[in-house]
């Protein structure tokens, strides 16, 4: 009798062993489980999130540099129509072909290192008469300006008037054959029309100089281009002249719709802004996700738009560094966690011994 009570307290305690030990091996397996795609989704989430971030960062970087540049071109040009203001007004300008040389020489000097190299004075039939250059160039005289809408301008206005003409291509000087923005002056005598003074500007020299040293990255591209899409200025040459919308809807891309209608609204509302947006890459052709920010550049009651382009890939370089800091979080917190469930193991095997002992030594009290 005293042989079979012991053996069905051993019976019980090894019952017991088993089917709690079960409990706990389950409860583990559940609560490791749980922890893994928790600590999955809460890492796609963070990565996603910080991802985000970075395309934000990135896109107020461009979006500053932009800004900035666009309203220092505004200044410099204002400066410029100031300063020819005053030229239009100089008596020497009218002293005959001699002074008026000497005079024009010594007002490009004064912008020597400038995206302004040379300014022409015409007749008031629009024919070239005296040229200074920043780049020691001979002379050319007799080029006609006459159709051209700043001379068209500067013959109705009044003498205290200056005009930014549209971008156009320069046709005299050392600067022929590049986008410009001629700034013109009406030269009068009285009333009297004498002839038209233009200090044009070089697209590509104003751009280089006000927003090439503040790319953010080494891929970063700046453009220039008018209401109408064409690139004035662009880091590669062939671009220049292009229409860019008509080159997206010749040659279509998965995706080009978008970015189509992306620019002709940036195009039509002259304000800040920003796209994320997928282009062909210009040298390489390959389908690149680029961060683009803009801001328009106002002249004579018209605009352009000043973009800073960087492909995304620049802005994820510091994703790296912080994936490595979250993937070395995870582990650690999963150690910590396997080393925690070790302890409730071995905690548990205790509280089974005690148990099997107390079982033990009830049955030894019950002989």
């Amino acid at each position: 009798m005293k042989k079979k009570a012991i053996i069905q307290v051993k019976s019980e305690i090894m019952r017991f062993r088993r089917i709690k030990f079960d409990k706990v091996n389950r409860i583990l397996v559940i609560v490791m489980t749980m922890f893994m795609l928790i600590g999955a989704v809460g890492y796609k989430i963070t990565e996603r999130r910080t991802k985000q971030s970075l395309v934000e960062q990135m896109l107020d970087r461009e979006q500053v540099v932009s800004r900035a540049g666009a309203r220092s071109m505004e200044k410099f040009l204002e400066d410029l129509a100031n300063s020819l203001q005053v030229l239009s007004t100089d008596s020497q300008i009218n002293g005959g072909a001699v002074a008026a040389q000497l005079r024009l020489e010594k007002f490009i000097t004064s912008w020597t290192d400038t995206p302004v190299q040379s300014v022409v004075l015409t007749d008031k039939q629009g024919v070239v008469i005296s040229n200074a250059n920043n780049l020691e160039l001979p002379i050319q005289l007799g080029t006609e300006l006459k159709d051209r809408e700043h001379f068209q301008w500067a013959k109705e206005a009044g003498s205290n008037e200056v005009y930014l003409s549209k971008p156009v291509m320069a046709r005299v000087g050392s600067i022929k054959g590049k986008y410009i923005i001629p700034v013109a002056a009406s030269v009068r005598v009285g009333k009297e029309f004498k002839g038209m003074l233009s200090a044009p500007i070089t697209i590509a020299d104003l751009t280089k100089r006000y927003l090439d040293p503040l790319k953010i990255s080494e891929e970063t591209r700046i453009y220039f281009m008018n209401s109408d899409g064409v690139v004035l200025y662009s880091p590669l040459e062939k671009m220049i002249g292009v229409n860019y919308i008509e080159m997206l809807k010749e040659r279509p891309f998965t995706g080009s719709e978008v970015a189509v209608e992306k620019f002709e609204e940036v195009l039509k509302k002259p304000k800040d802004g920003e796209i994320d947006v997928k282009l062909r890459n210009e040298e390489t052709g390959e389908l690149t996700r680029y961060l683009i920010a803009y801001s328009p550049v106002f002249h004579n009651g018209e605009h352009c738009i000043l973009a800073v382009a960087t492909p995304v890939k620049d802005a994820m370089v510091f994703f790296q560094d912080f994936k490595t800091n979250l993937v070395s979080g995870v582990v650690f917190v999963f150690l910590w966690l396997m080393v925690l469930i070790m302890l409730m193991v071995l905690a548990w095997r205790l509280v089974q011994r005690e148990a099997y002992e107390e079982g033990f030594k009830a049955g030894r009290r019950q002989e």
